[in-house]
C-alpha cells in the first residue's frame, strides 16, 4: 500500500505545476526573453560568465571588452548565487536566463509557504499566500523590464521573514544566527537597493513584534535579550555580506554616484498617487511600452501615459487576493496582521517618493535614500505584505466558518455588491460620455504629446478596464458567496476560487512575458563593421559614434564577438572614465590614448562638410569602409601599452584636460599623473635630459581577462602606460617585485620602470574582495561549526518540557496558540483538525529545566566558545566599520586642492590669494569644500563685490623648507614655480609640527608590544590596531614613561636646537622670497588642537614665531584667541586624525577674513549694501 504524500510535498508539487504552466513559454520555447535590459546587457554578462566558467575559474575578473575594461564577477563568485550557477551549468546563456527567472519565482513561492506556516496558518492558506506572491504582477512584470538580478534579490525575501519569525518565537541564539545568515544570503544577490529596502522592513518587523511582546508581558529581561540577539543577528549579517559589501564600498568611491544623487534624480520614477487605481484596473494608465520585435499587438494599443517617464512593469495582483486582504484587515485581530499591515502602508507611502512631503526629509537625513532612484522599487514589499495578509484572509474564510464569521462574511459581500452596483453605474455613464466630458480630462489624456485621437483611445481604454473590473469583481463576490452556501463543498469552492484567480492574474501576466529568437536578431548578429574588424584583427579598441542602423544599437555586442570597445551599457559607471569620454573630441589625444583604431559614424555624417568616401583622408582619420555605416581608421592611435620618459604632476581635473587637449601635447612622450613622482626619477631628471620615448619598446606577451604580461625594453627611466581603466584592485609587478600604479592621464594606469629590460605583470586582485571573502568564509565556517555542535549536543529526540525549544528537539505549537492542520485527501474529502491549546510552563518547571541545562557538561565549552566567537566577530565588525567610517579616517587625497578653474595666467579683474602649507592647509580628512581656503573664498564672495580666487597649495607632509623652494623653483607638485600664479596676497600656514618634517622616532620612540614587522603589517591594514596602539602610547605618555608629543616638540623648538635653526632659516627664506617678488604676505599661526586655554603648551612658541615674522615686516595672525575656550576634541577630524574638522576651519576662515579687511592687506572692492 502506497504511503500518502505529505501535504508539504503536495504544496511544492502544486506550485511547481502552476509555475510550469504559467511560464511554459520561457521554459520550452528555446527563445530568449524579449526585454531590453536582457538583450542589451544581462545576456552578454551571462554569456561572458558561461564562456569562462571552466576556462578561467575565479571569483573576480576583469571584463576588457567594454568601457576600456570594467570589474566583473568570475564563475566561482556564483557560489554565492547558486540558482545562477546551476542554470549556467545546465543551459546555454540565453536559456539559462529564462530558467533562472522561473526558479527565482518558484523559490519565492516555497519561501512564502514556509513563512506562512511559521505564522501557524494552515497548509492550504499558506499555499494560497505562496501562490499570490509567486504570481504577483509586481514581481512577474519585472521579467518584461529584464530585471533578472532584481527578481533574484527579491526571491529570498520570504525566507528572511521566515527565519526572523522563527527567531522571535524560539528566542534562541541559533535562530537569530540563522536570520543573520538569511539576510547575508539575500545580500549576496548584489542588488543593494533591494537589500536596503528589505533591511528597512526587517527593522520595522522586529521593532513592532518585540514592542508588542513587551507591551503584553512587561518583561524587561526578555526585551533586553531580544535587543542583544538582534545585535548579534546584524553582526552576522554584516560579516556574511562582507564578500559583497567591501567591494561595493570600493566601487562606490569611484562611481558616478559617489557623492550621492540629486533629489530630482533620487525621486524619479516615484509612483503617482493616482496610480493606486492600477491595483484594481491595471490598464487604467495604459500598459508597458513596446519591446523590439513585439508580437503582441494588444499590449501596444494603449502604452503607458501616466506621470512617470515610462514603465515596463505593472502592479496588479488580482481582485480575489485584494478581497482576502480586506477580510484580514477587517476581521483578523492579531499581531501578525497588524505588523504586516503597517509594513504595507509604510512601503506604499515610500513608493510614492516625491509625492509625499516626508521623502525630502528622508533624502536629507537618512543614509541611503540619497543614493538610489526609483522609489517605487520598494513596492515589492507591498506585494509581499499583501500576499501574506491575503493568506490570513484565506485562513479566516476557509477554516472553521462559524455562524458569527458567516454573518460578517455576508456583510462584507453585501458591501461588495453595493460597490459593484456603483461601479456598474459608473461604467454605463462613461460608455455614454460625450466629447465635452472627455475634454474635461484633456490635460491628463494628452500627456506625452498625444493627439486627440490617442486621447480618445485612452479614455475608451479606461472604460474597457472599468468594465473588466466590474466583471471580475462580480465573479469574485460570487465565489466568496459560495462559501456561505451550505450545499457547496469546500473543494468546489476552492476549485472556483483558483480558477477565477488564475484566469485573472494569467491575463495580466501574459502581457509582460514575451520571447524572441536570439539567432539572427539585431542584438548579436554581425554588421558590416564587425565583419571588417574580424578581417583586420589586432589589439585595438573601437569607438562607436552612432546607433543607427538597428544592428548598431547594442553597444555590448562587441563582447559577444570578442572585440574591444570604449563604450558599453552598464547600470552605474566609473565617474572619472565618464568625465574622460565627455571631454573627448575627435582629433584630440584623448582618442589616441584610448587605443582607438576605428571610429564608426553613420552614413549621413558629413565631415568638414564633405561626404566620407573610401580612401578620403580627414586629418588623422582615413575612410576605410562605407557600407551600412562609415568606418574611419585612426592613424595616430596609441598601442594598448607604451613607454614614456617624461612625467608631470597635475593637481586638478581641469588642468589635466586642459593639457591633454592642448595641440602641443604629445602623449607619446609624457604622461600626466596626480601624485608625487618617484624620487629616483626626479633625481635623474634634475641631472640629465630624457631620451625620446620612441626608443623604448613594449610588447604584450599575454593578454587575458585578469592578467596582462608585458616585455618592456626601456631606453631610459620612465613610465609604462597601460590604457586599461585605472581601478582599485589592480596590482603591478616589475621583474617579480610589486610596484605602485599611478592614475595616468586622468583615467588609465602607469607604473615607473627604470632603464633596461623588464618583465611586467598586471594582475587584477581586488584586496577588498579578498578581505571580504575571507571574512564571509570564516564566518560561514564558524556558523556551520556552531550549528553542528548545537545539533550534536541536543541529542534528545523530543522536547522534555513544553517551552523547551533546544535545537534538535521538535518544538510544540507557540504558547497560547492553536495549531491547525489541513489534510487535503483524507477519505477523498478535505477535512480540518485543530490541536489542543498548549499550557504555559510553570515557574517551577522552568527552574528545573534551566538547572538541568546548566548542569550539562557541554555548556561550559559552549559558553566559552560563544564568548570567543562573539569577541572575534565584534573585532571584525568594528574593523569593518572603522575602515569605512569617516570617524576613523587618517588620510586624504594627496592631490593639491586647487580651484578647478585655476590657470597660471591670472584673469583680469580677479583678486588671487595663494595659501601655502602642509596637510593642515590641504585639509586632511575633510572634503575640499570644508577646508579653510575654500570657506574663506565663500566668505569673500558672499560679503564683497568682485571676483576672488583662493588657491589651496597645501601639500601633505610639506615642511617649511620645501614650502620655500616651491615658490621659485620647478617642482613635482605643480611643475612651475607657484609665484608664477601672480598672487595678490600670499598666506603661509604655520603649525607646530612644521619644524619636525617627518616624525623623529629616535627622539620620541614608540613602545611596541609586538615585533616590528608584525606591528608594521597591522598598522598598514588595521585601524582598530592603530587606535589601540595610539591609545596605549598616549597612556604611557600621560604617566611619564614615554615623552609626550608636546614635550617632544618643545625640545625641538629650543634656542640651540638644530631643528629650530633650520626652521628659522627656512621661514626667513620664504618671507624674503615673497618680499622680493613684492607680494604682501600674512603668516597664519594655526594652534595645535589641545588644551585651548591658559594651559596650552605652545603659547611661548607662537610668540617666538610671531617675533621672527614681525622682524621681517610680515603681518601675523595668531588664531589661538579665536579658538580659546573651545572643546579641542570637538574640533578634530576623528579619533585617528588630529587635523582640524570643518567646524575648526570655519573658525579659522572667519578670523582670516576679518584680518584681511582690518589690515587692508589687499585692495578689496566695496562691501555689499
Amino acid at each position: 500500500m502506497f504511503k500518502q504524500p505529505s501535504s508539504t510535498f503536495l504544496t511544492v508539487a502544486g506550485l511547481t505545476l502552476i509555475c510550469v504552466l504559467f511560464f511554459s513559454q520561457l521554459l520550452f520555447s528555446g527563445e530568449i526573453i524579449n526585454a531590453t535590459d536582457i538583450l542589451t546587457q544581462q545576456y552578454f554578462w551571462s554569456f561572458f560568465i558561461h564562456e569562462n566558467l571552466f576556462t578561467d575559474p575565479c571569483f573576480q575578473t576583469w571584463l576588457p571588452y567594454i568601457n576600456a575594461g570594467t570589474p566583473f564577477s568570475g564563475g566561482l563568485d556564483l557560489v554565492f548565487q547558486p540558482v545562477t550557477l546551476l542554470t549556467l551549468l545546465l543551459f546555454p546563456a540565453h536559456i539559462a536566463i529564462n530558467y533562472e527567472v522561473v526558479l527565482y519565482l518558484f523559490f519565492m513561492g516555497v519561501g512564502m509557504y514556509l513563512y506562512m506556516r511559521e505564522l501557524r496558518l494552515s497548509q492550504l492558506s499558506a499555499f494560497l499566500a505562496a501562490l499570490f506572491f509567486m504570481l504577483n504582477g509586481e514581481i512577474v512584470s519585472l521579467i518584461n523590464a529584464g530585471h533578472v538580478n532584481k527578481i533574484g534579490a527579491i526571491s529570498p525575501t520570504p525566507l528572511v521573514f521566515w527565519a526572523l519569525e522563527r527567531a522571535l518565537r524560539r528566542k534562541t541564539l541559533s535562530a537569530f544566527l540563522l536570520t543573520g545568515a538569511a539576510l547575508g544570503f539575500q545580500f549576496w544577490h548584489s542588488h543593494v537597493q533591494i537589500s536596503y529596502y528589505i533591511c528597512i522592513a526587517v527593522g520595522i518587523y522586529f521593532v513592532m513584534r518585540v514592542g508588542l511582546l513587551y507591551r503584553q508581558q512587561r518583561d524587561l529581561k526578555q526585551f533586553s535579550r531580544f535587543i542583544v540577539l538582534g545585535i548579534v543577528m546584524v553582526l552576522v549579517f554584516l560579516l556574511l555580506s562582507a564578500v559583497r559589501f567591501l567591494p561595493l564600498i570600493s566601487f562606490a568611491q569611484v562611481s558616478e554616484r559617489a557623492e550621492g544623487v540629486s533629489y530630482e534624480f533620487a525621486t524619479s520614477w516615484s509612483m503617482p498617487p493616482e496610480e493606486l487605481v492600477t491595483y484594481i484596473i491595471p490598464g487604467f494608465f495604459g500598459f508597458r511600452r513596446a519591446n523590439h520585435y513585439e508580437d503582441e499587438q494588444n499590449v501596444l494599443d494603449v502604452p503607458y501615459w501616466g506621470r512617470m517617464p515610462f514603465t515596463q512593469t505593472g502592479r496588479y495582483f488580482g481582485i480575489l487576493p485584494l478581497l482576502l486582504v480586506g477580510l484580514a484587515l477587517c476581521f483578523v485581530r492579531n499581531k501578525h496582521v497588524l505588523t504586516l499591515g503597517v509594513i504595507a502602508l509604510i512601503v506604499l507611502l515610500l513608493g510614492m517618493g516625491q509625492y509625499i512631503p516626508i521623502y525630502k526629509l528622508l533624502y536629507a537625513y537618512i543614509p541611503g535614500f540619497n543614493m538610489f532612484r526609483v522609489p517605487q522599487m520598494i513596492l515589492f514589499l507591498f506585494a509581499f505584505a499583501t500576499s501574506a495578509l491575503a493568506g490570513f484572509g484565506a485562513e479566516w474564510l476557509i477554516i472553521d466558518l462559524t455562524e458569527q464569521k458567516a454573518r460578517r462574511l455576508r456583510l462584507f459581500v453585501l458591501g461588495g455588491i453595493i460597490l459593484f452596483l456603483l461601479c456598474w453605474l459608473l461604467t454605463i455613464y462613461l460608455s455614454h460620455a460625450d466629447h465635452e466630458m472627455i475634454s474635461g480630462f484633456k490635460d491628463a489624456l494628452l500627456r506625452k504629446e498625444a493627439t486627440q485621437e490617442i486621447a480618445v483611445q485612452r479614455f475608451k481604454n479606461i472604460s474597457a478596464g472599468l468594465l473588466r473590473f466590474d466583471v471580475i469583481f462580480g465573479l469574485s463576490l460570487f465565489v466568496l458567496g459560495l462559501r456561505l452556501a451550505a450545499n457547496v463543498r469546500l473543494r468546489w469552492f476552492l476549485a472556483a476560487f483558483l480558477a477565477l484567480y488564475l484566469l485573472d492574474i494569467g491575463w495580466f501576466n501574459a502581457k509582460y512575458i514575451d520571447t524572441i529568437s536570439l539567432e539572427g536578431s539585431i542584438y548579436t548578429s554581425e554588421n558590416d563593421s564587425i565583419r571588417y574588424f574580424k578581417e583586420h584583427p589586432g589589439m585595438y579598441r573601437i569607438l562607436q559614434a552612432t546607433n543607427t542602423p538597428e544592428s548598431y544599437g547594442t553597444f555590448n555586442k562587441y563582447l559577444y564577438h570578442h572585440l574591444y570597445s570604449v563604450s558599453g551599457y552598464e547600470a552605474v559607471g566609473v565617474q572619472y572614465y565618464n568625465e574622460y569620454l565627455e571631454n573627448m573630441i575627435l582629433g584630440s589625444p584623448l582618442v589616441d590614448l584610448l587605443n582607438v583604431r576605428y571610429i564608426i559614424v553613420s552614413k549621413e555624417t558629413q565631415i568638414n562638410e564633405e561626404t566620407p568616401e573610401v580612401g578620403k583622408q580627414f586629418g588623422p582619420y582615413n575612410v576605410v569602409m562605407n557600407a551600412d555605416a562609415v568606418l574611419l581608421e585612426n592613424s595616430h592611435y596609441l598601442p594598448r601599452a607604451f613607454a614614456v620618459h617624461q612625467a608631470q604632476v597635475l593637481p586638478s581635473k581641469n588642468a589635466i584636460f586642459s593639457t591633454l587637449l592642448d595641440p602641443s601635447f604629445d602623449p607619446r612622450e609624457i604622461v600626466l599623473v596626480e601624485r608625487e613622482l618617484p624620487s629616483e626619477f626626479l633625481v635623474k631628471r634634475s641631472t640629465q635630459q630624457s631620451v625620446s620615448s620612441r626608443l623604448s619598446r613594449v610588447d604584450i606577451i599575454e593578454y587575458r581577462h585578469r592578467i596582462i604580461r608585458l616585455k618592456a625594453e626601456m631606453a631610459d627611466d620612465g613610465f609604462l602606460v597601460l590604457s586599461e581603466k585605472y581601478y582599485p584592485g589592480w596590482k603591478a609587478f616589475v621583474d617579480g617585485k610589486q610596484t605602485d600604479i599611478y592614475k595616468a592621464n586622468y583615467t588609465f594606469q602607469a607604473i615607473y620602470a627604470p632603464k633596461g629590460s623588464h618583465e611586467i605583470i598586471f594582475t587584477f586582485q581586488p584586496t577588498q574582495f579578498q578581505t571580504g571573502l575571507w571574512i564571509t568564509v570564516l564566518t560561514g565556517i564558524g556558523l556551520c561549526g556552531f550549528f553542528i555542535y548545537e545539533k550534536r549536543r541536543a541529542s534528545f529526540p523530543a522536547c522534555s518540557l513544553p517551552g523547551d525549544e533546544s535545537p534538535g528537539c521538535i518544538p510544540p505549537p507557540f504558547q497560547g496558540e492553536k495549531s491547525t492542520s489541513v489534510s487535503l485527501f483524507p477519505d477523498g474529502e478535505l477535512s480540518l483538525s485543530k490541536g489542543e491549546e498548549v499550557k504555559e510552563e510553570t515557574p517551577v518547571q522552568e527552574q528545573v529545566s534551566q538547572a538541568k541545562k546548566m548542569r550539562h557538561p557541554g555548556n561550559v565549552i559552549k559558553n566559552v566558545s560563544l564568548i570567543v566567537i562573539s569577541v572575534i566577530l565584534a573585532i571584525i565588525l568594528i574593523e569593518i566599520l572603522m575602515q569605512n567610517s569617516a570617524m576613523f579616517q587618517h588620510g586624504g587625497d594627496l592631490a593639491p586642492r586647487n580651484d578647478p578653474n585655476l590657470t597660471w595666467q591670472k584673469p583680469a579683474g580677479i583678486t588671487r590669494i595663494m595659501i601655502v602649507g602642509d596637510s593642515l592647509t590641504f585639509g586632511d580628512g575633510v572634503k575640499a569644500t570644508e577646508t579653510y581656503p575654500y570657506q574663506l573664498k565663500e566668505k569673500l564672495h558672499s560679503r564683497l563685490d568682485g571676483q576672488f580666487q583662493v588657491v589651496n597649495l597645501g601639500i601633505m607632509e610639506l615642511n617649511t623648507d620645501q614650502q620655500a623652494l616651491i615658490l621659485t623653483r620647478s617642482n613635482p607638485y605643480f611643475g612651475e614655480p607657484v609665484l608664477k600664479l601672480d598672487p595678490d596676497l600670499v598666506i603661509l600656514t604655520f603649525s607646530v609640527d612644521d619644524i619636525e618634517g617627518r616624525p623623529d622616532s629616535r627622539e620620541r620612540p614608540e613602545i611596541n608590544l609586538l615585533p616590528r614587522d608584525v606591528h608594521q603589517f597591522l598598522s598598514d591594514r588595521s585601524r582598530l590596531y592603530l587606535l589601540l596602539h595610539r591609545t596605549f602610547n598616549d597612556a604611557l605618555s600621560s604617566t611619564g614613561i614615554r615623552p609626550s608629543y608636546s614635550a617632544y616638540l618643545q625640545r625641538l623648538y629650543r634656542e640651540h636646537s638644530p631643528k629650530w635653526q633650520e626652521f628659522q632659516q627656512s621661514l626667513n627664506l620664504f618671507m624674503d622670497t615673497v618680499q622680493q617678488a613684492q607680494k604682501p604676505m600674512l603668516l597664519v599661526i594655526f594652534p595645535a588642537l589641545e588644551h585651548l586655554d591658559e594651559t596650552h603648551p605652545f603659547l611661548d612658541l607662537y610668540a617666538h614665531v610671531k617675533d621672527l615674522a614681525s622682524a621681517k615686516g610680515v603681518e601675523v595672525l595668531n588664531l589661538f584667541p579665536a579658538f580659546y575656550g573651545k572643546d579641542a576634541s570637538a574640533l578634530r577630524v576623528s579619533l585617528l586624525n588630529n587635523h582640524p574638522n570643518a567646524q575648526a576651519y570655519e573658525i579659522a576662515a572667519e578670523a582670516i577674513y576679518n584680518t584681511l579687511i582690518e589690515k587692508n592687506l589687499v585692495t578689496f572692492p566695496l562691501f555689499r549694501e
